[in-house]
């Protein structure tokens, strides 16, 4: 089993140390709705990158501002230009109704056919479970879910997401606490079973990136997928 652990952040942890945290990724608020930039985004992607942690960027989606998918999609692209290539990216699914599955999917849809790049989805468990989200799982974008519990800062009962076969990551504190910064922290976990992390940290784009072709064997071993194919 591989677990990497990672931090998700915003402007709101200006002043943060990523190289003294114990973390493999960091994953940055890039933008939200159609006009704002996290002045802190890239600050935060360049001291990962320095630090040899994979990286992360992602949208706060506003559709309840009647924003487009479209519009949103391309103005996240846009801003994000530089990191395509080496981030997973991201669509965070927090505000209006989180039963659009069809504005969510045109989101994800876009920044696929204009990056390469399969994006993933971020969710809490209740709307995971709440609504139909098959034809985004049977797209193939992982889904990273926030469960709590008692949110004490340590990582209780794992999540569930009815329409995926896996979870690519779990957001499981908004009060977890790291050696190198005083305040709270969104921790998470992802966890892959494999031979051959070379191979996995790419899964669905859930940690590297870019996409991969796997063999049956090594498809074999990576948690909740089977057979071969390009993931």
């Amino acid at each position: 089993m591989v677990t990497l652990k990672g931090i998700d952040i915003s402007h709101h942890q200006n002043g943060i140390n990523i190289a003294k945290l114990d973390v493999d990724f960091v994953i940055s608020k890039a933008t939200e709705g159609v006009g704002y930039t996290d002045d802190c985004c890239d600050k935060f992607s360049q001291a990962a990158k320095k630090a040899g942690k994979k990286l992360g960027v992602y949208h706060y989606a506003r559709p309840d501002l009647g924003n487009s998918a479209t519009a949103e999609a391309d103005y996240f692209i846009k801003e994000t230009k530089g990191y395509h290539k080496e981030s997973v990216l991201v669509l965070d699914w927090e505000e209006g109704d989180l039963g659009n599955v069809a504005w969510a999917k045109a989101w994800l849809d876009r920044v696929y056919e204009k990056t390469g790049v399969k994006p993933m989805i971020y969710m809490s468990e209740s709307p995971a479970n709440s609504y139909d989200w098959s034809s985004v799982a049977k797209a193939d974008y992982g889904i990273w879910v926030a469960k709590y519990g008692s949110n004490n800062g340590q990582a209780g009962n794992k999540p569930s997401a009815k329409n995926w076969s896996f979870i690519a990551m779990w957001q499981y504190t908004s009060k977890g606490s790291l050696s190198g910064y005083n305040g709270n922290l969104d921790l998470n976990i992802s966890e892959f079973v494999t031979v051959n992390f070379e191979t996995v940290r790419t899964v669905v784009n859930a940690i590297g990136g870019v996409d991969i072709t796997v063999t049956a064997a090594e498809a074999s071993q990576i948690s909740g997928l089977s057979g071969a194919g390009t993931y």
